[in-house]
C-alpha cells in the first residue's frame, strides 16, 4: 500500500506547482434592502489585474472601479447585480438583492424621461412617458394608463401607445400645468412648462449625450454626438438637457473629435438659461403610519418605507409602545422675470403626530440607544435642470441617567409641524428649517422603583430627518439634510429618606419638551409640559398665638387641610415633630410621629392634643396619589404651629376659713399658672403656657374677685368668705372652682369654717400706680390685728421673688421699693396667713406702659 501514499504526495505537489486560475469575487453577494436604500459593493480580482464593469437590472450603480454604491429601486423587486472583468468577460460575479418594503405593495407608475416638459413655442410637442410595474417590480407591457391635463386650453394631451402621450403647447403664456397619468387608481405626475429662453441658451437632446463628468458641484465636461446642432455650439453659450439627462452649464471651449465633440464647461445658473419662467409643481402627499408591535416598529406607507428593529444597548432595557402618523408633501416654485431670479425654493411641509410610552430597566450611570425607526421616500420633484429626491427618516430613541431603576414612562403625545425650505440662490441650493411643536400632558406620572434615591432622568427622543439629493446620471449630489430632534426628558428626584423622617424631601418630577432644529445651524426651544403636583398644608392654628388649649372661644383642636394644583385625589398623611424642647437639635429632626390621614379631596386630619402636647411643632404632609407617590409620596412645605395651654398648679387640697361668730370667716385661695418653655426653629425661647382663667360661682361661699385671669408664671389669689353662725364654733362646706385648664375644668375643694378668731386686716398701696417702663414703684403695706401666729408675704405680681415674714414678724407699717422693668399690668398682693393657711389679702394695681 506504500505506493498509494507516494501517488497522493505526487498529485499534491503537482497541484501546488500548477498556476492558480483567475477569479472575480463580489462582497456582499446577498443583500436585503428597503426601496431607495444604498449599500456598498466591493469586487476583488484574484490572479488578474484590470477594470471591472457593473450592471444592475433594476437598481442604480453609482461610481466605478472595484468599489461602488448600489442604490435600490424605489419599489420592491428581486434584483441581480453583475460585475464583469473588462480584460476577461468570462469572469463574472453576481450579487442578489431582495428589495422589500414594510408598506402596502401594489402597482406603481414611473415617469420615463423628463418629469418637467419644457416648451418654448406654440405648437411644440413633447412626450409624456410612463411605465407601469406590478407589485414585484416587473413591467406590465399591456398596461394602458390614461392621461389628463389640468388645463387643456394651455396644454392638450393625446394618448398614444406603450404608456405614452403627446403633449402640445396651445398658447405662449409663461406658466406651468400639472399632467397626470393614471392606472388602476395609481398615478404618476409630470408638469408642462411654457418658458422663454435666454438668447444664448440651447436645449440639448438627451440622445446626443454620450458622457459627462461631474466635478465640484457642476458638469466640467460633456461629450456629445456630432450633429449640426451640437457643432453650432460656441463658447459663451449655455446649455441644458431637461431633468432626466440632467446636464447643464456654460460652454468655455469646444473640442472636436471624429464623431463626437467635448464641451469644456463651467457652472450656469437657472436665470442664465431662462429669461421668463413660472414653474410650480408638487409631490403627492406621503401618508405614513407606524406602530410598535412585538418590540419592533412597523411602518406602513405605499411600498416605500423600511422599518428597523429594536437595538440592544448596554445598561438599558426598553419595551416601547405607541405609534406615529405622518403626512408630508413638497412643492417647488421657480420664477424668472426678465432674466432675473424672482423666487427659487422648494418647500417641504410635514405634519407628524407621535405618541409613545416605554418600560425601562436602567442599570445606572448613563445609557442611550435607538429603539428603531423607518425611512421613506417623500417623492421626486423636478427642478428643471435635474430631479430632487426627498427622503424622510424617523427614529425613536431612549435615554436614562442616574441611579439604577425600573421605570414606566406613561404615554405622551407630541405633534410637530415642520417646514424645510431649500432655497435657490446664485446657482446653489441651501437648506433651512423651522418647526412648531405641541406636547400633550401625560395622563399620569411615571412609575419608578429604585434601590437608591437621587436625581434620575429618563425619556424618549424622536429624530425626524429630511435628506435632499440631486439625482444625476451615474452621480449622487448630496444637497443637504435638516433634522428635528424632539426630546421628552422626565426629570425625577427620588428621596433618600423615608416618609417618616423630617429629612424626607418627597418625589418630584418634571416633563420637558425640547426641540432642536438643525439645518447647518442649531436652534433649540424648550418648555415644561407637566410637573408633579404642588401640594400645600393648611392648619387652623393661629400663626401668632397658636392653638390655645384653654381657649373658651374655639375648639381645642388642630385641624389640617390640604390643597394641590392640579387638584388631586388620594390619601394625605400628617406627620409631626417637636414639643416642649430645650434645644433645637433633636427636636424637629429625626423620626416623625404620624397623626393621621385623610381622603382627598375635602378630607382633613384632626388632632386633639392634651397638656402634655404643649410645644412648638412642625407638621409635614405626605400625599399618596399615583403610582409614583404610593412609593415616594409628594411632600408639602412644612408648617410650624404652637400648642399652648394653662397649667393650674399648687392648688390646695382643702381650704380653711377663720372668723368670729356672726362675722365673716375669711380665707385665701392661691394657685400658680405654672410656666412651660420651649424653643422655635431659630432656637428662640417660646412661652407655652397661656393665661389661666378661674371663676368661682356664688353659692353660699363668695370669692373676690369671682373670676380671675392669671398670666403664665404668676400666682392667682382670690379672697374667699363665708358668714359665721352667731352660735356655732364652726362648720364644713365645699367650694366649686372652674378653670380653663383642660385637665382641671372643675375642682371641688372641701371647706372648713372656724369661727374662733377675728381675721387680720392687711393694707397695700402703690405709688405711683402707673408710669413708663422701667417704673420704680413704692409699695406701702401694713397690717392690723396680726398675732403671733400670723405670717406675711408680699408678691409683686411680676413673677419676681416675693418678700416673706415668718409668724409673729409681720410689719405694722413698711415701705418697699420695686422696679417693674417691662410694660404690663401687674397686681401686687400683700397676703396674711396663720397656722391654718392663707387668711386675708390686699391688692394694688400697677400699670406700666
Amino acid at each position: 500500500m506504500r505506493w498509494i501514499w507516494w501517488a497522493v504526495l505526487a498529485v499534491a505537489l503537482l497541484a501546488g506547482c500548477a498556476e492558480q486560475r483567475p477569479r472575480l469575487v463580489v462582497a456582499p453577494d446577498r443583500l436585503e434592502l428597503a426601496p431607495g436604500e444604498e449599500e456598498t459593493l466591493n469586487a476583488r480580482l484574484d490572479g488578474l489585474t484590470g477594470e471591472v464593469v457593473w450592471h444592475a437590472e433594476h437598481g442604480t450603480i453609482v461610481g466605478e472601479g472595484l468599489t461602488v454604491t448600489y442604490r435600490a429601486p424605489d419599489y420592491p423587486v428581486e434584483d441581480v447585480v453583475t460585475v464583469t472583468s473588462q480584460d476577461d468577460p468570462r469572469l463574472q460575479a453576481v450579487a442578489r438583492v431582495i428589495v422589500s418594503a414594510g408598506g402596502e405593495l401594489g402597482p406603481r407608475l414611473e415617469v420615463i424621461g423628463d418629469q418637467a416638459l419644457v416648451f418654448t413655442r406654440v405648437g411644440e410637442q413633447r412626450r409624456f412617458r410612463v411605465r407601469v410595474f406590478d407589485a414585484a417590480g416587473k413591467p406590465l407591457a399591456d398596461a394602458t394608463p390614461t392621461f389628463a391635463s389640468a388645463d387643456p386650453e394651455a396644454f392638450s394631451i393625446s394618448e398614444g401607445e406603450n404608456g405614452e402621450a403627446v403633449v402640445t403647447a396651445l398658447n405662449d403664456d409663461v406658466q406651468s400645468v400639472e399632467l397626470v397619468a393614471t392606472w388602476q387608481g395609481h398615478e404618476a405626475r409630470a408638469t408642462a412648462v411654457f418658458a422663454r429662453l435666454q438668447p444664448d441658451a440651447v436645449r440639448l437632446d438627451a440622445a446626443w449625450i454620450r458622457d459627462a463628468v461631474w466635478q465640484d458641484g457642476y458638469w466640467s465636461s460633456v461629450v456629445l454626438e456630432r450633429t449640426p446642432e451640437t457643432e453650432a455650439l460656441q463658447p459663451g453659450d449655455v446649455f441644458y438637457s431637461g431633468d432626466a439627462a440632467a446636464v447643464w452649464g456654460r460652454v468655455d471651449a469646444v473640442e472636436l473629435g471624429d464623431d463626437t465633440l467635448t464641451l469644456i464647461a463651467s457652472p450656469a445658473r437657472l436665470e442664465e438659461i431662462f429669461s421668463e419662467l413660472d414653474y410650480r409643481a408638487e409631490t403627492p402627499p406621503l401618508q405614513l403610519r407606524a406602530s410598535w408591535r412585538d418590540g419592533r416598529l412597523q411602518a406602513e406607507a405605499a411600498g416605500e418605507v423600511r422599518s428597523s428593529h429594536l437595538e440592544r444597548c448596554p445598561g438599558l432595557e426598553a419595551a416601547p409602545a405607541g405609534g406615529e402618523e405622518l403626512s408630508a408633501r413638497a412643492a417647488v416654485t421657480l420664477r424668472v422675470s426678465q432674466g432675473s431670479l424672482q423666487q427659487g425654493e422648494l418647500r417641504l411641509f410635514i405634519d407628524d403626530s407621535f405618541s409613545s410610552a416605554a418600560e425601562l430597566r436602567h442599570e445606572g450611570d448613563e445609557a442611550a440607544c435607538s429603539l428603531g425607526g423607518w425611512r421613506a421616500r417623500a417623492g421626486r420633484l423636478s427642478i428643471l435642470l435635474g430631479r430632487l429626491e426627498i427622503t424622510l427618516d424617523s427614529s425613536l430613541g431612549v435615554f436614562a441617567s442616574g441611579p439604577g431603576a425600573a421605570i414606566e414612562l406613561p404615554e405622551t403625545g407630541l405633534r410637530t409641524r415642520a417646514r424645510a425650505v431649500l432655497a435657490y440662490q446664485n446657482g446653489v441650493w441651501q437648506p433651512r428649517a423651522s418647526a412648531e411643536q405641541q406636547a400633550a400632558p401625560p395622563a399620569a406620572a411615571p412609575r419608578v422603583s429604585a434601590d437608591d434615591g437621587g436625581e434620575l432622568e429618563a425619556g424618549l427622543e424622536q429624530r425626524l430627518g429630511v435628506e435632499l439629493r440631486l439625482l444625476l446620471p451615474g452621480q449622487d449630489a448630496y444637497l443637504g439634510r435638516v433634522s428635528y430632534l424632539s426630546q421628552l426628558p422626565w426629570r425625577l428626584e427620588l428621596p433618600v429618606a423615608t416618609p417618616g423622617e423630617a429629612a424626607y424631601q418627597g418625589s418630584r418630577w418634571e416633563l420637558e419638551r425640547r426641540l432642536t432644529v438643525e439645518d447647518g445651524q442649531t436652534r433649540t426651544s424648550e418648555e415644561t409640559v407637566a410637573r408633579s403636583p404642588r401640594v400645600w398644608l393648611e392648619t387652623n392654628s393661629d400663626p401668632g398665638r397658636g392653638t390655645d388649649l384653654g381657649s373658651l372661644a374655639s375648639e381645642a383642636a388642630v385641624r389640617f387641610s390640604f390643597g394641590s394644583r392640579p387638584r388631586q385625589t388620594g390619601v394625605a398623611e400628617v406627620w409631626v415633630a417637636g414639643g416642649a424642647c430645650e434645644e433645637v437639635e433633636g427636636c424637629f429632626d429625626g423620626e416623625l410621629r404620624k397623626l393621621g390621614e385623610a381622603e382627598l379631596p375635602g378630607g382633613e386630619v384632626v388632632w386633639r392634643p392634651g397638656k402634655a402636647d404643649r410645644g412648638v411643632w412642625v407638621a409635614y404632609a405626605r400625599l399618596r396619589e399615583d403610582d409614583l407617590s404610593q412609593r415616594y409620596p409628594y411632600r408639602a412645605e412644612p408648617r410650624v404651629f404652637v400648642i399652648t395651654g394653662p397649667d393650674l398648679s399648687e392648688l390646695p387640697l382643702d381650704l380653711t376659713l377663720r372668723g368670729r361668730p356672726g362675722g365673716p370667716a375669711l380665707g385665701v385661695l392661691s394657685y400658680l399658672n405654672r410656666p412651660l418653655f420651649g424653643v422655635n426653629l431659630q432656637g428662640e425661647r417660646v412661652q407655652l403656657t397661656s393665661p389661666l382663667q378661674v371663676w368661682i360661682p356664688a353659692n353660699g361661699i363668695s370669692a373676690e374677685p369671682a373670676s380671675l385671669t392669671v398670666p403664665a408664671g404668676r400666682r392667682g389669689y382670690q379672697q374667699v368668705s363665708l358668714e359665721c353662725p352667731k352660735t356655732a364654733r364652726g362648720q364644713e362646706s365645699s367650694l366649686h372652682l372652674y378653670s380653663n385648664d383642660p385637665e382641671m375644668a372643675e375642682v371641688i375643694l372641701p371647706v372648713r369654717v372656724s369661727c374662733d378668731a377675728e381675721p387680720p386686716q392687711p393694707l397695700l398701696v402703690a405709688r405711683p400706680a402707673a408710669g413708663v417702663a422701667p417704673l420704680a414703684a413704692e409699695l406701702s403695706l401694713g397690717v392690723a390685728g396680726a398675732g403671733e401666729k400670723n405670717w406675711c408675704r408680699l408678691d409683686f405680681g411680676d413673677g419676681g421673688e416675693p418678700l416673706e415674714w415668718p409668724a409673729g414678724e409681720c410689719p405694722r407699717r413698711l415701705k418697699v421699693r420695686h422696679l417693674y422693668e417691662a410694660p404690663g399690668s401687674y397686681t401686687a398682693v400683700f397676703l396674711i396667713g396663720d397656722e391654718l393657711g392663707e387668711r386675708a389679702l390686699a391688692r394694688a394695681a400697677v400699670d406700666v406702659k
